[in-house]
């Protein structure tokens, strides 16, 4: 890059999504400014933008590196009695749905011990995540 940069660190892309002007305050300001609020027709306006967020970041001319904060992912599954309830699933980030597969590598890091583990990874590297205590 003429800059020099090799390396950009976005802390947090979740910000992007969900915090202030983030594209779900885009979003309800789309759907608030039509006719028929139309939370489904809104998504219209406002795909664009993100689109084009995650296109800057796949066609960036150097490594970019993105933290994203995560959320409980509940599933509502059959509880025996005929009902639904919630239940635990596990963790998902705090962005667009999918988003986590447009990068190479995602690694999940465990609050406990500090570990991360990589669920996706494209690098063909060998590597050994959380094996070194100074991490």
């Amino acid at each position: 890059m003429d800059e020099g940069a090799e390396v950009i660190i976005i802390n947090s892309l979740s910000h992007a999504w969900s915090g202030s002007g983030g594209v779900l305050d885009m979003h309800d300001m789309a759907a608030k400014g039509q006719k028929a609020a139309n939370s489904w027709a809104a998504w219209r306006e406002v795909t664009p933008e993100h689109n084009a967020l995650v296109d800057a970041i796949l066609q960036a001319p150097c490594h970019i590196i993105c933290t994203m904060r995560t959320k409980t992912a509940w599933e509502a599954v059959e509880s025996g009695n005929g009902k639904k309830a919630p239940q635990k699933i596990g963790l998902k980030p705090e962005q667009r749905e999918g988003m986590e597969y447009e990068f190479t590598l995602v690694l999940d890091l465990a609050l406990d011990g500090h570990i991360a583990t990589a669920g996706k990874d494209r690098t063909s590297l060998s590597i050994s995540w959380g094996s070194n205590p100074n991490y």
